[in-house]
């Protein structure tokens, strides 16, 4: 997972703005930047996998009434060889 220059360069200017407002520091652009990468390594992947567990949750829900609905519209056949609609 690679930001953009555009979305690299605007998170470094976050952290920036972060430890000016937080922490009343000014931090150059190095610092920022060696922040973000370790943002970027050790936390990032937990907010992303965080992400895809979400996901997942509501694909399952999905695929649940999905299935329910499928089989509401599936024809049933009873013994003797007469179709009824499942209800």
């Amino acid at each position: 997972m690679a930001l953009t220059k555009d979305e690299r360069t605007d998170a470094i200017l976050r952290i920036q703005q972060f430890a000016r407002d937080e922490r009343g520091e000014d931090m150059g652009d190095l610092a920022a930047g060696i922040q973000l990468d370790f943002i970027e390594r050790e936390l990032a992947p937990l907010f992303y996998n965080a992400g895809v567990r979400d996901a997942k949750a509501l694909a399952q829900r999905f695929h649940g009434t999905l299935a329910e609905e499928l089989e509401s519209l599936e024809m049933r056949v009873r013994p003797g060889g007469k179709a009824r609609r499942a209800s």
